[in-house]
């Protein structure tokens, strides 16, 4: 009998190991699967506890010669069971032919949220962007130098992108964000928090974040860029943002992050101060005390540089340009979107508050470089 019981539960055993094989060949979704799974090892885990004790017993109080039923022979007859009532429950959630299977529900929350490594956000490799990227947004775009709206139906969202059909790590959904699609090498815990205006073209991100790099000898595959066009889920983020969701993909990632490059397209009346997320992201760097650096294009550089050398007219117009700060008429792309960080500001720091931060910091800054340009020797040879 004791040989007979270890062959059954063997045997028992491997027919329990394969259902979750049979289960992931029928046409079921992930969600379902993945349930299906944990009933069926909870099942098996008390069939093996109901065997054993029924061992234990049989030990105790050996069965009569030519009795009908073992404890082993109860555990078959209970898994045959099971196997059969399992069957019958995948029979009938099998789709339909040619049904589209849906995808669990998704939460609010998981559209919102970025990808992340320990509560750090990943970012895009630096080495990426500067060196693969260019060559891909070219040709997907078909334009030598195409802005990032008009890049984001060919390679972030829609059945060109690169996340196209390709599940999404945190809501198991179809369709993920580009620092999800790329290869592990092209991410990593993000080290900078990247602020900016989809109006940039691909020359002026890519051209600025270039210069940056080269001129503080940054070691471009060991830094990872939190930028919303990579990092947000594209397929997820054309839903409305609620507060919440914007203080958690925008504020707790610069927080957690710790060091913000803000990227202009221009240094004459730059589109970023006109932005509202731009001033929104700004304001929470200087409220949070997050360093930043403030980034210009390699196209705009001879241009500040000349502003610069003309000192006081030159002066005079780069802090008009800056002095427009006003929150109250930055727009978005998304009135919602608009609304909502409008709703943020006037219900919190207020717009007056935030504007004059905004403008002390971006002064401040410029003063910076004109001290930096006249204590450079180079900058009068």
């Amino acid at each position: 009998p004791s040989r007979s019981f270890a062959r059954n539960r063997r045997s028992s055993a491997r027919s329990a190991a394969n259902m979750p094989v049979s289960a992931a060949r029928i046409g079921c979704g992930d969600e379902v699967l993945r349930k299906m799974n944990e009933e069926d090892a909870r099942a098996r885990r008390e069939a093996r506890r109901k065997i054993d004790e029924g061992a234990l017993n049989q030990r105790d109080e050996r069965p009569a010669a030519g009795a009908k039923f073992s404890a082993a022979a109860l555990g078959m007859e209970w898994f045959r069971a099971f196997d059969e009532e399992q069957a019958r429950a995948r029979r009938s959630e099998r789709p339909a032919a040619g049904a589209q299977l849906q995808p669990p529900p998704l939460a609010k929350e998981d559209f919102a949220r970025s990808a992340t490594v320990d509560d750090i956000p990943l970012g895009i490799s630096a080495d990426y962007l500067l060196t693969k990227f260019p060559y891909e947004a070219r040709a997907a775009a078909r334009k030598d130098d195409p802005n990032f709206h008009e890049l984001l139906p060919v390679l972030a969202r829609g059945p060109r992108g690169k996340g196209h059909g390709k599940i999404c790590p945190r809501d198991g959904r179809p369709g993920c964000s580009i620092v999800d699609a790329v290869d592990e090498d092209y991410r990593g815990p993000a080290t900078h928090f990247v602020s900016w205006c989809w109006r940039c073209t691909l020359e002026q991100l890519v051209g600025a974040i270039k210069v940056w790099a080269k001129n503080g000898r940054v070691d471009t595959r060991r830094t990872f860029l939190w930028i919303c066009f990579f990092c947000v889920n594209q397929y997820r983020a054309a839903q409305r943002w609620t507060p919440a969701e914007l203080q958690t993909v925008f504020g707790e990632n610069l927080r957690s992050i710790g060091h913000c490059l803000v990227v202009f397209d221009d240094f004459q009346k730059p589109a970023y101060i006109s932005r509202a997320w731009c001033l929104f992201e700004y304001y929470t760097s200087i409220a949070n005390r997050i360093p930043v650096e403030v980034l210009l294009p390699h196209s705009a550089q001879s241009g500040f540089i000349q502003a610069l050398a003309e000192g006081g007219e030159g002066l005079k117009r780069l802090r008009q340009s800056f002095a427009v700060v006003d929150a109250r008429v930055a727009t978005a792309s998304q009135p919602d979107d608009e609304a909502t960080i409008k709703g943020l500001i006037r219900s919190g720091v207020g717009f007056d508050k935030l504007n004059a931060c905004v403008k002390k910091q971006l002064l401040k800054w410029l003063s910076r470089q004109f001290e930096d340009f006249i204590s450079d020797d180079d900058a009068f040879a």
